[in-house]
């Protein structure tokens, strides 16, 4: 009887649980992308770019980021290779991230909801053009991780386009055809002009 009682008793609470994750997770996007639209609307200025760069730090998890874009390149590479490239990587995505970010500014965006990807929680949200009207809606997802109690975005997938799968593509082609030095001096030469391709 009291094991009954103990299985029931789970079975209202975990979907309990999962409903008031979900609606931190949004929580969380809700206010973090209000920070950095606000934050993108001021002129560019030296605190104003160290307030965004500080922003988006505590928005996007780079390290799982890169790892996740590394794919299984990642394990075989010692911690200076990790960092290099982690660090080479952070730069590339906040510059698109924050590009990306600014030709939607003036979209109004709704946020329609989380649910459970695993152990992660999906947002979803859709950008539409206030000025043309008849233009279909940006889908932006944003996957949602909660790491030692706080949560971070570990991917962003627009228009069905996952950031991550995106990136693991590129440098796996480029690591297998050209070697992992190649890699490093593309994302430097990326970095270096502006490009965002391949």
């Amino acid at each position: 009887m009291m094991r009954i009682l103990t299985l029931t008793l789970l079975a209202l609470v975990i979907p309990a649980l999962a409903s008031a994750d979900a609606e931190g997770a949004q929580r969380f996007i809700e206010k973090n992308h209000d920070n950095v639209s606000k934050l993108l609307a001021k002129p560019s200025s030296p605190p104003r770019d160290e307030a965004l760069t500080k922003a988006l730090h505590a928005f996007l998890d780079y390290d799982a980021i890169a790892k996740a874009s590394l794919g299984d390149e990642w394990a075989s590479k010692s911690e200076a290779q990790r960092s290099e490239f982690t660090n080479l990587l952070k730069r590339l995505v906040e510059r698109s991230y924050t590009s990306n970010m600014q030709r939607t500014l003036k979209f109004k965006v709704r946020f329609l909801g989380a649910e459970p990807a695993g152990d992660d929680f999906v947002v979803k949200t859709e950008a539409r053009d206030t000025k043309n009207r008849r233009a279909p809606p940006v889908l932006i997802d944003y996957r949602v991780r909660e790491i030692d109690g706080n949560y971070r975005v570990v991917d962003i997938i627009t228009d069905g386009v996952s950031l991550v799968d995106n990136y693991r593509r590129q440098f796996t082609r480029t690591i297998k055809r050209e070697g992992w030095a190649s890699l490093i001096e593309k994302m430097n030469r990326r970095l270096e002009s502006g490009d965002e391709t391949d």
